[in-house]
């Protein structure tokens, strides 16, 4: 008697392809009846395939017995897909920590892009912004935390949410004035005056800018800078203005006066020396000495 083999495909609607087909063992012969028998061995229980491969399970029996007939071995195959590389990602998004306020365009403009391509179990964190504080009128968002600074992929994306908190701000400005009775200060030193500070917050301690120059010259005399009305200031819920205080220092006359000057100098002397004759050596004046 003879021993055959055949192959079934164990997984439904997928039939067997040629590839497995050829592994079929060749047929044993010459066996005695009562004799047991056992499949051939194969020689390869898998087969790859496009988008994925076919393996040997087992034939129906180890072994059977020849009973005044051929023995048949049914070997079944089945089929598995090949896994796709599955990836996620990750995703941001930001809320307003401040009731009643909705954040500005300008501060959704800094969501980071989406992360890709990560795998399954992997461990994940929020991309770090460019900028954490967007000023805006009247104040400024702050970018305070994300809910979490890392998370891991369980088999879908994920999403890091970051708040931002509006702070109320305020400015600090400058002004000038003349500290010289009757004398207005020329252009010349307001245009020295410091720009405006913003994007101060309450209870900020705020110094005042010292001027580019401290002493402006004039036609007739000069501006001199004096001090500002206060060395520092507390920002408490309004902008806060700084002034400056110059004074005018008037140029000393020169030209004739320098001459009436010398001519009384000189006259002085000449007095003195007279009297210093009268008094010291008993000397009297005579009328032409003192025309003269």
């Amino acid at each position: 008697y003879g021993v055959t083999h055949s192959f079934v495909s164990g997984t439904a609607g997928k039939d067997l392809p040629q590839a497995v087909l050829d592994l079929l063992p060749g047929n044993q012969t010459g066996k005695v009846n009562g004799s047991t028998v056992t499949p051939t061995l194969l020689t390869s229980t898998e087969v790859e395939v496009t988008g994925g491969k076919w393996t040997f399970v087992s034939w129906d029996k180890s072994s059977k017995v020849i009973n005044g007939a051929d023995a048949a071995f049914e070997g079944t195959w089945v089929y598995t897909e090949d896994e796709e590389d599955v990836t996620y990602g990750v995703t941001h998004s930001f809320v307003s920590g401040t009731a009643g306020k909705d954040l500005p365009q300008t501060v959704l403009d800094l969501l980071p892009g989406n992360q890709t391509d990560k795998s399954d179990g992997s461990k994940v964190n929020p991309t770090e912004l460019q900028n954490t504080e967007v000023l805006v009128d009247g104040g400024k968002w702050v970018f305070k935390t994300w809910d979490a600074d890392e998370k891991t992929i369980a088999a879908a994306d994920q999403t890091f949410e970051g708040t931002w908190v509006y702070v109320a701000t305020y400015n600090v400005t400058y002004s000038f004035e003349s500290g010289t009775t009757g004398k207005t200060l020329p252009q010349s030193v307001l245009d020295l005056l410091p720009a405006t500070q913003t994007g101060v917050e309450d209870g900020s301690t705020v110094t005042p800018t010292v001027p580019t120059s401290t002493v402006v010259n004039v036609t007739d005399g000069k501006w001199v800078f004096k001090t500002w009305d206060a060395e520092r200031k507390t920002i408490d819920g309004a902008d806060e203005n700084f002034v400056g205080i110059w004074e005018f220092e008037a140029v000393v006359p020169t030209g004739d006066n320098t001459s009436v000057f010398v001519w009384c100098a000189v006259s002085l002397v000449a007095l003195l020396a007279m009297i210093y004759l009268v008094l010291v050596q008993k000397k009297s004046l005579k009328k032409g000495n003192i025309e003269a």
